[in-house]
Order: C-alpha cells, then structure tokens, then sequence
C-alpha cells in the first residue's frame, strides 16, 4: 500500500520534467529564430589610382599615386597601403608607381631666362611582395617650381587591375602653351611583364578580336564620313592597341586608332566580349538601386550578396539588398579613381585583413 503513492509521484514528477524539457528546448529554438543572422566574413581590397596634375603650365607639377584600403564586416580599421596589393594564386603582389620630375630653366632667344621646363616620368612595376619593393623615394621629385612654362610628360594611366592583368596607357605629352602635343598608347599586359602587351586574341581568342577589328571598320567609315577631305584614315587596326575599363557600370573593351592630331587624334570602336576570361568572375552586373544617391559604380562580392559602392567622395562596403546601410567606408579625395577590388570571403578575410596589417610594417 505504501508502494503506490510513490509510483504516482514518480509519473507525475516524470511527466513535470518533460514538460519542463519541452519548454527550454522551445525556448532554444525561440531565442534562435530571434537572434540577429550571423554574417558571413567578407572583406574586399580596393585599389586607388589618383592621375598627377602635370599637364598644364603655370603650375606646380603633381606626382600620381596609388593606395591599397582594405574593408571588411569586422570593421577593424586597417592601415592604408601606399601602393596597390593584388592577390594572386602564387602568393600577394605589389604594383607601384615611381614618378620622377626635373626641372631646368627655359631660355628664350637671348639666352635670357623666360621660365622653367620640367620633365616628368611614371613607371608602374610589380613584384611579389616576398621581394623588397622598389623604393618610391620622394626626392626623385625635384620639381618645386609653381609657375612651369613648358612640360613634358611620359605617363601611365591605369583603368583596372586584376590578378593575372593590367589594363593602361601610355601617354606621351609636350607643350608650351595652348597646343600641346600627345600620343597614346593603350595596352593590356600580364602583371608579370609589363613590357610585352598582349593581344585582343591572346586574352579573348580569334573570334573576339575578329568582332572588335570589324568594329574598327565601322568606326573608320564613320570617321571617314566626317572628314572627307584634309584627314587621312586612322591608323590600321593594331590588336594590342586596346584596354579594358568600367563605365557606367558595367565593363567595356574599347580599341583605339592613331589619328592626325587636328582631325579628332584618334578614334575609338568596342564590341562585346566574355570579360570573366579576364576578370575572373560570372556575377551577372545589375544596376545599383536608384534609392543610393551619389554612386558612380558599384561591384558585386563572389557570391553577390556584397557590394562596393563607389561614390563621388567614399567607398562603402554594403550588403545587396541593404546598400544604404552600408558596414564599412572609406574616404576618397578629388581626382581619386577606383582601379581594382578582390573580394575575401569566409576565413580568408583575416588572413588578407592580417597580410594589409604585416606589409604596412615597416
């Protein structure tokens, strides 16, 4: 008789203990439907590329430059890098820029002194960053004068990098005054060898350039239109003369032709191309929400749940379907000009977050 008061205890207190498991483990489940989503890492490396300003008498020449800012979803802040670091399947590069500017007085045809004349040079190199970097020494610009009367320029002006390309001009430029000379040479070169371009064909094959040189043809025609007498036809069409660039939003492959100087300098022709051959990525463009106000461009992550926004004066990290909230900005200065960004994802983004923080070392 004593027996079975306890045998009903035991149920109820067995039954009481289920109940209670029961509600922690809804409990649990409850607490993780309403706690925030847990973000993936992600990190991206922009690379800056700001033009000099030394085309232009009657002022002080300016070098060109290049930067490497780093953002990522922890928002740590991260040191900027004075020069551009791309990564690579063998490892992380630099690319630099070494400007160089001398200066001499300008006589006149007494001899006697009626201004200065500055020459100015930049040269983009690259090398592993195992390798000591060519030093970017400041005295090499010697140039201090603020009122120049005659310039010449041999300069380098890059659209876009990637990590196995560059794509840039050369540019060649001399003048006193309101005429100045200039010639141009757009090239895409491997980023390691800067000194043989490639072709159209090299990076696209036969039947893309076989498009762009029709394009060509076309574009010659309509130049041809419209100068119908004291211009002769552009140059032919050269394969390597071409370069790759983000406009509007979107990539764009354009061609370039050697003109007469007073009749246009040049004409340029584009066709369509499968430009992941060269940028690595399928993530189809869309277009940036017209609720973003002042973006020039953005650029969507791998797995196109990021973007880069780039404004006018900031760079923002930002998720896609929240791009007004962005995680994390950077500054950009007047004449600043976006040149490449390479997207870490998952546990990638601290070993590149810890490579930016080890190179800026000294």
């Amino acid at each position: 008789m004593d027996l079975y008061p306890l045998r009903v205890d035991n149920r109820v207190m067995t039954t009481r203990v289920l109940v209670i498991v029961a509600v922690l483990v809804a409990g649990v489940e409850l607490g993780a439907q309403r706690s925030p989503q847990v973000v993936a890492p992600v990190g991206v490396l922009v690379g800056i590329h700001k033009p000099g300003d030394h085309d232009s008498v009657s002022a002080r020449p300016v070098p060109s430059s290049v930067r490497t800012i780093w953002l990522d979803t922890d928002r740590t802040a991260t040191p900027v890098l004075p020069r551009l670091l791309v990564p690579r399947s063998s490892g992380f590069w630099w690319l630099g820029m070494i400007s160089t500017c001398s200066e001499q007085p300008r006589e006149g045809l007494d001899d006697a002194v009626i201004g200065v004349e500055v020459e100015i040079s930049e040269v983009v190199w690259s090398s592993p960053t195992g390798v000591r970097p060519i030093p970017e020494v400041p005295d090499e610009w010697n140039c201090r004068s603020a009122e120049v009367s005659c310039y010449t320029h041999y300069g380098t002006d890059i659209y876009w990098v990637w990590p196995d390309f560059i794509s840039m001009s050369s540019v060649s430029e001399s003048g006193c005054g309101a005429h100045p000379d200039a010639t141009y040479v757009p090239e895409v070169h491997q980023l390691n060898d800067l000194d043989a371009p490639l072709t159209i064909g090299a990076v696209f094959g036969r039947s893309a350039e076989a498009r762009v040189q029709r394009a060509y043809e076309r574009a010659k025609r309509e130049y041809r239109s419209r100068h119908r007498e004291h211009c002769d036809d552009p140059n032919v069409f050269s394969p390597s003369a071409w370069h790759i660039e983000r406009r509007a939003g979107r990539w764009l492959l354009e061609g370039w032709a050697d003109t007469h100087r007073l009749c246009e300098g040049g004409i340029d022709y584009s066709a369509d191309v499968d430009f992941s051959r060269i940028t690595g990525s399928g993530v189809r463009e869309r277009p940036v929400s017209r609720r973003v106000s002042g973006v020039k461009d953005a650029i969507a992550s791998a797995d196109g749940q990021w973007t880069l926004l780039i404004g006018e004066d900031e760079v923002a990290l930002s998720p896609r379907e929240a791009p007004n909230k962005p995680i994390a900005t950077a500054p950009l200065s007047v004449g600043d000009s976006v040149v490449m960004a390479e997207w870490a994802m998952g546990s990638s983004v601290a070993r590149w977050r810890e490579q930016v923080r080890k190179l800026a070392t000294p």
